[in-house]
């Protein structure tokens, strides 16, 4: 029979590796099933034998290998699906004042609304509830799958059944916890083991900090490059412009069109705000429709006509995609010249700048 010490250390693995919510669903079945707790427990000693024992001076070297918290970013963007404001304010409070990462939340109500943010936000997780209006419980996890298979989802839901428990990470759920059973220390772990082995998975390190979709940086490398290319106008005399560029209209041609033809309009843009690196502008994808430009040795004239001229160039390419999808897309953008050391001030200046060009057009 398997022993204390091993069920305790069973459990421990589990997770470590597969997630908070799915261990106490399994040692709750486990209880009820003798014969398959011994055969469960009978596997793990044979693993443990295999991982742990792999040379002298060396037995933990598979746990080392996974171990992933080093993986995790300094900020992880979490898209909070759930319709109970009381569940919803809860949970933002178990998050906050987190020493590792700091949690950003976006919140919605309904699995439509995921589904449009998921499809030009940049998030890192998602945390799911099973009971939405306009979601069918394990339907709403392979519709966020379908839409981005390498996005985490970690179930936090009113429904404590072990087999929705089990069918929900069968379709990849990464974790499962029911409400009642919530407390701030296990949210944390899953929350931040769910990221972790989703990118140990995929292979992310650099590539952390560049968007998918069009493969350009993200703004998770905005602060970083900003401070070096600042300092370095700085110490040389040198102008230096930020600009922000908005693609108009995005919304409704993914109404009209659909997400595919968003994306490619999406991935387009990139390509044209690309060619500014001859120039030595870097050039990010921000999130969503919003694209920045950091623009060393560029006065701020220097910079509005550069703008200019793409949003022209974008403005004369016809976008075809089939007989019935032909259009012509727009960018509006703000451009300020940067005068000081803080990023938070030159972006809110340029927000404005880009406010006062989009009610201009």
């Amino acid at each position: 029979m398997p022993t204390r010490r091993n069920k305790t250390m069973f459990f421990c693995w589990i997770k470590t590796f597969h997630g908070v919510g799915l261990a106490t669903s399994m040692e709750k079945y486990l209880r009820s099933k003798k014969i398959a707790a011994i055969v469960m427990f009978c596997a793990f000693i044979h693993l443990r034998s295999t991982f742990l024992n792999t040379g002298k001076g060396n037995k933990c070297s598979f746990l080392k290998s996974l171990s992933m918290t080093e993986l995790l970013p300094d900020v992880i963007r979490v898209l909070l699906i759930e319709d109970d404001d009381i569940d919803a304010q809860d949970f933002r409070r178990m998050l906050r004042n987190n020493p590792d990462v700091t949690f950003e939340i976006g919140h919605v109500l309904r699995l439509g609304d995921a589904i449009e943010k998921l499809s030009t936000g940049d998030f890192d997780l998602c945390v799911l509830d099973l009971m939405l209006p306009d979601g069918s419980q394990l339907d709403s996890i392979e519709q966020i799958r379908t839409l981005d298979g390498r996005i985490p989802i970690v179930v936090m839901t009113g429904v404590d059944d072990e087999k929705v428990a089990m069918s929900a990470i069968t379709l990849g759920a990464q974790d499962y916890i029911p409400k009642g059973e919530l407390t701030r220390q296990q949210v944390l772990r899953s929350l931040k083991m769910a990221v972790a082995r989703q990118r140990k998975a995929c292979g992310i390190g650099a590539s952390a900090n560049f968007d998918q979709l069009t493969h350009l940086p993200n703004s998770r490398s905005l602060h970083a490059k900003f401070a070096e290319l600042q300092s370095c106008s700085t110490y040389n005399s040198l102008p230096m412009s930020f600009a922000m560029l908005d693609l108009d209209h995005l919304s409704q041609i993914n109404e009209e069109h659909g997400y595919l033809v968003g994306d490619a309009v999406l991935r387009a843009f990139a390509e044209l705000l690309s060619m500014l690196r001859r120039d030595d502008i870097w050039v990010a994808r921000f999130g969503g429709q919003q694209f920045i430009a950091l623009m060393p040795n560029h006065t701020l004239d220097q910079a509005n006509t550069k703008m200019s001229d793409l949003q022209r160039r974008l403005a004369s390419a016809e976008m075809a995609f089939s007989d019935d999808c032909k259009f012509r897309a727009t960018a509006s953008s703000g451009v300020v010249a940067v005068e000081s050391e803080s990023l938070e001030e030159t972006f809110n200046l340029c927000c404005m700048a880009l406010q006062k060009s989009k009610e201009a057009a």
